[in-house]
């Protein structure tokens, strides 16, 4: 084929003619298994142009001019292959580097955005509190209603105002009944002030018999006159074992009827760790279903006298996710929430206390008080009808009978020791008479568990404050032990308990089931 390119693509043999001989070679790369559409292309040269001017270097004769063909169609086949090598290398790199900038962008903006918004929230904490406190803002609530239990019939509402409310009432009804019987205060509720800008009001709610969802509102008015709405809530109770919800057919009856299981978020000594707590209360918020009740094992705030960390550690992370307001909280004061002048302005006042939770009986103790009539309540509550009725008998007690991890130096020097000394020998002799089910403490910052003659003591200690590694003890009975931050998920059943603790990425380090012993 005179005049035509060697470089040009045939499906047959090319030939080339040298001075009258005729020259035919195979392109051995036409048979690589190449697709198409990463072949170089290639230059077109004008059929019309010498092939000796072309290649001017070749000789005339035949065996040279199959060897100078096959020494082009070498070089030939090296360039397209470097050229076939380099688009791979080349398109590959720009993929994966694409792939890679475009994972590392987004996960850049992830944490990035996750950052900001962790200290967003954190800042705006302390942003409104400053405001309230320099009174720039107007009256309003400056800490939303949390509800703690006070016993088995009556709930206490606490919340606090930048200013002076008149006429603050609060009112409450069964959301189950057809008409509503709305049961209201008679009088005003007079606030305790603390400062201009604290105000803070307690109100009882009950006594609420049924197993029922309970709804609040709180309300002030100037001269009984334009009755301002402040809050508006709802809350499940459990004053008894709640009946089934379900007809025979697996329907539910009613939207407003309670039944279990009984879901309870546990927490304890979050103090110092505001953002630790925080993400805690929105990742427990998140995971599971609205909770029924709230249990804080104590040390919610690291001095009992500071009001932004009342304001900021503890009201804004619960009342934030709408946990406070709408789930009772069963609290037991710690050693850093101890009020000397035993007035607990911002909790329930009682320092112990007991209630029934459907089939459960449960007792809150306080660790810090050292007194003998603790200790008589103590054993009447266990001894009692109630009590020995129970599937489950619960204690919390803040310090725990038999703690593990401590400050090495305050353990040994300053004599803290003690401290979970003092439980072990005035409480835990009553514990074992009664067969109380479970102990839940807290004081000891991390996790552990364990069974000691036929009673699971559980150390929550873990929704904030600096983890406790240094061991001081060895009581040889847990058997699960990390030192995380936590919190707990319990679900109350007819027959049984589960606890499942779970840290602050949600990934479950622990869970137990406890089944009744009547």
């Amino acid at each position: 084929m005179a005049g035509s390119s060697p470089g040009r693509r045939t499906d047959q043999n090319d030939t080339n003619n040298y001075n009258g001989e005729s020259v035919t070679y195979t392109s051995y790369f036409e048979s690589f298994p190449i697709p198409f559409i990463f072949r170089p292309q290639r230059s077109v040269h004008n059929s019309s142009s010498s092939s000796s001017n072309y290649m001017p270097y070749l000789r005339q004769s035949s065996n040279d001019a199959t060897k100078q063909s096959r020494l082009h169609q070498g070089l030939l086949i090296s360039r397209r292959m470097s050229a076939l090598i380099a688009t791979y290398f080349v398109r590959g790199i720009k993929r994966r580097h694409v792939y890679l900038l475009l994972f590392t962008a987004i996960l850049f903006c992830w944490i990035w955005l996750s950052t900001i918004r962790v200290y967003a929230v954190l800042g705006k904490y302390k942003v409104k509190n400053y405001l309230y406190d320099t009174g720039l803002l107007s009256c309003s609530l400056r800490k939303e209603p949390i509800i703690y239990v006070l016993d088995t019939y009556n709930v206490v509402a606490v919340w606090e105002s930048n200013c002076m409310m008149e006429n603050v009432r609060l009112r409450w009804y069964r959301e189950s009944n057809a008409v509503h019987v709305i049961h209201e205060m008679p009088d005003s509720i007079i606030p305790t002030v603390i400062d201009n800008n604290h105000y803070v009001y307690k109100a009882t709610i009950g006594p609420l018999r049924n197993v029922d969802t309970y709804r609040y509102e709180i309300t002030y008015s100037k001269n009984n006159d334009n009755i301002i709405l402040v809050a508006q809530y709802s809350f499940p109770f459990f004053p008894s074992i709640p009946s089934s919800n379900k007809t025979r057919q697996g329907r539910k009856k009613d939207k407003h009827k309670l039944s279990y299981p009984i879901n309870i978020f546990a927490f304890s000594d979050n103090q110092f760790g505001l953002r630790v707590f925080n993400e805690l209360v929105e990742s427990a918020a998140a995971r599971h279903k609205q909770p029924h009740y709230i249990l804080h094992a104590g040390d919610a705030v690291q001095e009992y006298k500071n009001l932004q960390q009342w304001q900021t550690d503890f009201y804004d992370p619960l009342t934030a996710s709408y946990l406070g307001q709408q789930a009772p909280l069963i609290y037991a004061h710690g050693n850093h929430d101890y009020d000397p002048d035993l007035e607990y302005t911002y909790t329930g006042k009682a320092l112990w206390y007991s209630f029934k939770m459907a089939n459960s009986w449960w007792i809150v103790l306080d660790s810090n008080m050292d007194d003998m009539k603790q200790d008589e309540w103590l054993e009447n509550e266990l001894a009692s009808a109630e009590s020995q009725s129970a599937d489950f008998r619960v204690v919390i007690v803040h310090i725990p009978p038999f703690l593990e991890y401590w400050d090495p130096d305050s353990w040994h020097e300053k004599g803290e020791k003690h401290w979970g000394e003092f439980v072990r020998t005035r409480f835990v002799p009553l514990f074992r008479k009664y067969k109380v089910d479970l102990v839940i403490s807290g004081h000891q910052h991390n996790y552990q568990r364990g069974d000691r003659d036929g009673i699971t003591y559980a150390i929550i200690g873990g929704a904030g404050g600096s983890l406790d590694y240094d061991r001081v003890e060895n009581y040889k009975f847990y058997v699960t032990e990390d030192k995380k931050h936590h919190y707990v998920l319990m679900e109350l059943w007819p027959k049984k308990i589960v606890c499942s603790a779970y840290s602050l990425d949600g990934v479950m380090l622990d869970k137990f089931l406890l089944r009744s012993r009547a």
